[in-house]
């Protein structure tokens, strides 16, 4: 929350300089608000023309131009008059969900509202906290505020809340969402079928996202394996194997479920599961 054009100036009629605010609190944000961020409103404000914030459409001119911020979120900005001071505003930034890497090193965040490509500015200790998406060669992000039209980090995102799920019911730690070790590289009729990594270096096979059209999971009995089905099958692997100790790679999206070592040597799996 902040007060724009808190000067000296009382008189709603006279010009206001937008750079004169202050700041009543700073927007929360994982490892705190990048400072090039910071800097990026400032500059926006600073050399905005000057606004007779008794204006009718004052608001709307400051709204306006805090919307071109790539980071801001929308849908929380809210600017209101407080006259005589000027007009009080009351945002939020929008928040990462995954981090975009080349091999292991972060290099951009996808936004969790709407997957926007965010600008720069946070520390890479902090993009490191989040699951990350191995982009593929060849693969150029958007400009910040942009949408990235590649179909893997868009089912990365499609499928992320399930491994958030997974993650926090089975106390696993996932660290990274990337293209099923055993799927095409270049196929591209449909999107990609991922894979969960956990900080240990086990892959577990997941397949698509619930909402993703996925002709090739289906189980046993020919029937499309549901979000359920996958989770009580990792589950039962889980009791197997406990934190998949000794396991390499976990197959849930296939017909049958399959346990493998790091060799890849299969591993014997007791449980029944259709």
């Amino acid at each position: 929350m902040l007060t724009l054009s808190c000067g000296e100036t009382l008189s709603v009629q006279e010009a206001r300089v937008l750079g004169q605010y202050e700041v009543h609190q700073a927007p929360a944000f994982p490892g705190g608000f990048p400072a090039t961020w910071a800097a990026q409103f400032h500059l926006a404000l600073s050399t905005a023309p000057d606004l007779q914030i008794g204006e009718p459409q004052a608001a709307a001119v400051v709204r306006d131009l805090l919307l071109q911020l790539d980071w801001l979120d929308p849908v929380s900005l809210v600017v209101q008059p407080a006259l005589p001071v000027g007009l009080r505003v009351y945002f939020r930034p929008l928040l990462p969900r995954l981090a975009v890497s080349r091999g292991d090193r972060p290099i951009a965040m996808l936004a969790d509202r709407n997957m926007a490509v965010l600008p720069a500015g946070m520390a890479e200790d902090s993009m490191r906290q989040y699951m990350r998406v191995p982009i593929d060669l060849g693969v150029e992000l958007p400009p910040a505020g942009q949408i990235p039209a590649d179909p893997l980090l868009q089912e990365a995102f499609r499928v992320w809340p399930e491994a958030d799920q997974i993650a926090l019911n089975a106390g696993l730690n996932i660290v990274a969402i990337q293209r099923k070790s055993t799927y095409p590289v270049h196929a591209t009729e449909l999107a990609p079928a991922m894979s969960f990594y956990l900080d240990t270096g086990v892959e577990i096979s997941w397949g698509r996202a619930t909402d993703t059209v996925d002709p090739f999971a289906i189980n046993s009995l020919n029937q499309k394996l549901t979000l359920e089905q996958k989770a009580a099958r990792l589950i039962a692997v889980l009791h197997e194997y406990p934190q998949l100790i000794g396991v390499g790679r976990v197959v849930v999206d296939e017909p049958q479920v399959k346990v493998y070592d790091a060799r890849g040597q299969r591993l014997p799996f007791s449980a029944k599961l259709r």
